[in-house]
């Protein structure tokens, strides 16, 4: 399960929460379940919608962080 994904489960949305920032339900749905990255325009939105920061919830690359990953620095 990806960070995101547990995120919008505990706040009740869904992908569809993120429509009216201009992007598809389907491309949501793809980055919520890390089968697509997230164009780096869409980020920040997503993060701010869900009260995160950007690298709460995606890689570097705009892929969704799995939520067990451990950041090693």
């Amino acid at each position: 399960m990806t960070k995101i994904k547990k995120l919008l489960q505990k706040k009740g949305m869904k992908a569809r929460s993120f429509v009216n920032l201009g992007c598809s339900e389907a491309i949501a749905y793809k980055f919520i379940n890390r089968q697509a990255i997230l164009p780096k325009k869409w980020r920040k939105p997503f993060a701010d919608r869900l009260g995160v920061s950007v690298e709460d919830i995606c890689e570097d690359n705009g892929l969704a962080l799995l939520d067990d990953e451990v950041v090693v620095i």
